[in-house]
């Protein structure tokens, strides 16, 4: 916690629904903590524990109002004061407060998805401070955390599963190209498997020079020579001359299509289907199911991303206006039903 107040700020009555549940989740955090007492870290898992339900419930209603608020089509000025509100008092209490002072630092620039999730990464409290346990339980325990979770274990199968296929049915030159890096805990398993092959490569992209250098540092000690990397932007090298047409066997996306407009997706789209060999496969990460609604409020208020959510009909209707065509879709969800595995076959 910190030792200013900003609870004692006046927020407007649109606002005040949200100052009272923001103002409950710091009185729960500060409740906590003094039940745990200072420096017994089994003390403060136990109480975490017990208090998980209470926590949750504090952000659902947290969560909630926030989409009354945003239901309720104020303007859009207002919608950035509620947006500051949150994300200042909420992160009082989180653990990533250092984030939100780097998203914006530079109006004029906002930092990429990479760089948000390297940053809270590079800036994880310490394990001595409460606050910001309590807040990093909260979401892991969440819904949407549980399904992003899910989600990677299934991508992961299925990545090593397409360059299985790939090697099984006889290419010689196997190319995997990732058109964004986010960690490369998808990509790792692949490493061995590809070093099996003749002539085996991984092209990593991504328009953010720090992902560049962070993809080299945790891929290159894997892959060694079978991976290369770009800065460049997805669509217009899929497009170049780096990249003839028909010359690649795997394109993966993890999120590129949420940060993508529909005319920027349906680019994407065509240049991939120009990439791909006869019998290639698009695989790509989306987000189709029905998310709870606090918790995707908070994700996107918080993480300060505007990300296009699409229905598994609204994908299909892009898929039909680009070469692939929608009947070649296949959607795999996980356990949860809220994120998916796309795949798309390019026709021999």
């Amino acid at each position: 916690m910190t030792n200013a107040d900003p609870g004692n700020e006046e927020v407007g009555a649109d606002l005040q629904p949200i100052a009272d549940r923001l103002a409950a989740v710091a009185d729960l955090v500060r409740a906590i903590g003094e039940e745990a007492g200072v420096g017994v870290l089994r003390g403060a898992e136990a109480a975490i524990e017990r208090h998980r339900h209470a926590i949750y419930a504090a952000m659902e209603t947290l969560g909630l109002a926030i989409h009354e608020f945003a239901r309720s089509n104020p303007p859009a000025e207002r919608l950035i004061e509620g947006q500051r509100l949150v994300v200042e008092r909420l992160y009082a209490v989180s653990l990533s407060s250092p984030t939100t002072s780097f998203v914006a630092s530079d109006k004029r620039r906002r930092p990429s998805y990479h760089e948000i999730v390297e940053h809270v990464r590079a800036n994880r409290a310490a394990g001595a401070d409460l606050a910001a346990r309590i807040m990093d339980d909260y979401h892991a325990h969440t819904r949407l955390g549980e399904a992003y979770r899910n989600w990677l274990s299934l991508v992961r199968t299925r990545l090593v599963d397409a360059v299985t296929h790939a090697l099984a049915s006889g290419e010689r030159r196997l190319t995997f190209v990732s058109l964004q890096f986010v960690g490369g805990h998808d990509l790792l398993p692949l490493a061995e498997l590809m070093a099996q092959g003749e002539d085996c490569r991984l092209i990593c992209l991504d328009a953010n020079a720090e992902a560049v250098r962070s993809a080299e540092q945790t891929l290159r000690p894997a892959f060694g020579r079978n991976v290369h990397f770009r800065k460049a932007e997805p669509a217009r090298w899929l497009e170049g001359p780096d990249c003839p047409p028909a010359s690649v066997s795997i394109v993966y996306a993890e999120s590129l299509m949420q940060r993508l407009s529909d005319k920027r997706f349906l680019r994407l789209l065509q240049n991939a289907h120009r990439a791909l060999r006869p019998g290639g496969v698009l695989l790509l990460g989306a987000s189709p199911g029905e998310p709870p609604v606090a918790e995707q409020m908070l994700r996107e208020w918080l993480l300060m991303v505007d990300w296009q959510f699409r229905s598994e009909d609204q994908i299909r209707a892009l898929f039909a206006r680009s070469p692939f065509g929608a009947d070649s879709l296949a959607f795999e969800y996980e356990p949860l039903g809220i994120n998916a595995l796309v795949r798309a076959e390019k026709d021999y």
